[in-house]
């Protein structure tokens, strides 16, 4: 009370911290639970897809690295099933087997192995020779300049001539009588 020792009081309100933190902490891991297993869920289910697609861009991604995805989203679906599983069996005072933290410390592994696999650029095809042949030929068989000048605009076929454009004429500025 009022007559109390200061160190007394000091005791008494870091024992009632450390009960009242401990409340607070399971109240936000339980708030807050559900929420991050969706994030969880939703990154399992989108790698799952990723893994069976079959779109062109992702074509170039061998199938023992589409495995290893499909075999991570097997098992953390797998353990977050287990750990649901005991979670549900404790009460609400005691301290959560599924932390917020873990769950998001899942989702970040789970996009750490995908991200890179997803992101492998796909091969570049390469150049045919074939093509710079023709180019090298080419420039080989043109004729040695005649001293005459070059032509400023490329030959029209005849018939496909522009019409040429008449200057704008100014227009006569109306009278206006103002009464």
């Amino acid at each position: 009370g009022a007559d109390a020792q200061k160190s007394e009081v000091k005791t008494k309100l870091t024992a009632l911290k450390a009960v009242g933190e401990a409340a607070k902490k399971r109240e936000f891991e339980f708030s807050m639970r559900e929420e991050t297993l969706l994030v969880l869920k939703n990154a399992i289910g989108r790698w799952e897809k990723f893994a069976a697609t079959t779109e062109e861009k992702y074509s170039h991604i061998e199938a023992a690295e589409r495995k290893k995805i499909t075999d991570a989203c097997t098992a953390a679906d797998q353990l977050l099933a287990t750990d649901l599983q005991k979670q549900s069996k404790m009460s609400k005072t005691e301290d959560p087997l599924i932390t917020v933290a873990g769950l998001n410390a899942r989702v970040d592994n789970l996009n750490k192995l995908c991200t890179p696999i997803m992101n492998k650029p796909k091969p570049k095809p390469e150049p045919k020779p074939e093509e710079k042949k023709p180019e090298a030929a080419a420039a080989s068989e043109k004729p040695a300049s005649t001293g005459a000048a070059p032509e400023a605009e490329p030959a029209k076929e005849e018939g496909t001539e522009e019409p040429a454009k008449e200057p704008a004429k100014p227009q006569p500025e109306a009278d206006m009588d103002m009464d």
